[in-house]
């Protein structure tokens, strides 16, 4: 499958998430443009080469592509009767306090997170202030989009405390015993799970890549997912 293939077939355009949702492509570049909708995963640029009789035209294109879980949340917004920064700071704060719990839940805390919790357990202080307004706006900005299946809050954390905990398994110096090698195994299939296949040219250098396929090549019978 090219890169291209997978695009568009796996993500809808800005028109098509119009279409699907309701709004207007204006209303959805508001929404984002307000930070309570995040920005596109892909952007498609280029030249397209029009043949007719009437001989060749060059025209410039370009496409915005989003998830599909895109299409609930614009519906979301569009209910919600409230100014879109008010939406926004809202949607801001269930973000930080849905991923402080994922993180307490999936005891983030003794796999490679030690340093976002405080004393008491609880996920606070200035890194975690940093690392959470870091991963908002990996959120806003699309990344997300990109590299998990839904930009949903469990994902994106799940994503990143299971790559925390991977790195963490495999810095073990000595070989690692059964429970952690289940662990490891654990941590790769909940992995597998919150990501996306990502395109093709990305897939190698992406936590995919990088986390799951080179881990089952190393650990698990070499079996990339």
């Amino acid at each position: 499958m090219s890169s291209y293939n997978y695009i568009t077939e796996n993500f809808i355009s800005l028109e098509q998430l119009s279409t699907l949702s309701g709004a207007t492509t204006r209303e959805i570049e508001s929404m984002i443009a307000a930070q309570c909708l995040p920005d596109a995963a892909y952007q498609l640029k280029g030249e397209c080469t029009i043949t007719s009789i009437f001989g060749d035209y060059v025209e410039e294109i370009r496409q915005s592509f989003f998830p599909n879980s895109y299409v609930d949340m614009v519906r979301q917004i569009l209910s919600d009767p409230r100014a879109l920064e008010d939406i926004a700071r809202s949607y801001k704060q269930v973000f930080y306090d849905g991923y402080r719990g994922y993180l307490i839940e999936f005891d983030a805390q003794n796999y490679g997170f030690h340093h976002l919790f405080d004393a008491s357990g609880q996920v606070s202080g200035a890194a975690a202030d940093a690392f959470f307004d870091s991963e908002w706006e990996h959120y806003r900005n699309g990344v997300y989009g990109l590299c998990t299946n839904s930009a949903s809050i469990e994902e994106i954390a799940t994503k990143e405390a299971m790559i925390a905990r991977i790195k963490f398994l495999m810095s073990k110096e000595s070989p690692l015993s059964a429970p952690d090698t289940e662990m490891l195994k654990k941590a790769v299939d909940m992995l597998d799970k919150a990501s996306a296949q990502f395109a093709p040219h990305e897939r190698e250098a992406s936590s995919r890549g990088k986390y799951i396929d080179a881990v089952n090549r190393q650990y698990f019978d070499g079996e990339a997912c």
